[in-house]
């Protein structure tokens, strides 16, 4: 069964099948949070409340939207709210130790490792917008359209989102590796 099709007999009552699309986006909406705040608590926090969300809000899902546009706008939502909520808490500090940067030992070209940490490293000094369309884009795999749908602007927007996005990125890594 689809994923719109699994969401249209949430949104008509049947909860116990929300457990499917649970299983199906609950990694992908972790690791979408994973990569915009670098905290595994708070990105478990977020991912449940996105799936909360889900079941609160399932009237408001209209036949022949895509779920995968659908949850990721829940995700920005949950996202946004909580940086309004904790505005006062927030730092630019990241702390890269806490990243969990650790490359995995099995690889043996340690240059190839040291230009993946610095990547990693580079993506936390972007702007948050940057990295949430890169998010979307890189990580995630979605295409421009379903971008334009979750941020609610035109493809075109969302292009140029995209390279000034990587236009960040790339300056930040440049950084990085020349230290």
């Amino acid at each position: 069964m689809t994923d719109e099709n699994l969401m249209l007999h949430v949104r008509d009552g049947n909860l116990d099948l929300a457990s499917q699309l649970y299983d199906r986006y609950n990694i992908i909406v972790y690791n979408f949070f994973l990569h915009l705040c670098f905290n595994k608590e708070l990105s478990q926090d977020l991912m449940q409340n996105v799936f909360f969300r889900i079941i609160k809000y399932r009237r408001s899902y209209k036949p022949g939207h895509m779920f995968r546009s659908w949850i990721f706008r829940i995700a920005r939502n949950v996202f946004s709210d909580h940086m309004k909520r904790n505005s006062a808490l927030q730092s630019n500090f990241i702390d890269l130790d806490d990243l969990n940067l650790s490359v995995d030992s099995r690889i043996d070209d340690l240059e190839k490792a040291e230009r993946i940490k610095n990547l990693q490293t580079a993506l936390t000094m972007i702007p948050r917008e940057h990295r949430e369309v890169l998010i979307l884009k890189e990580y995630q795999r979605l295409k421009y359209k379903e971008i334009a749908d979750i941020l609610n602007c035109s493809e075109n927007t969302v292009k140029g989102k995209v390279f000034r996005a990587i236009s960040s990125l790339r300056k930040a890594f440049f950084t990085m590796e020349n230290k």
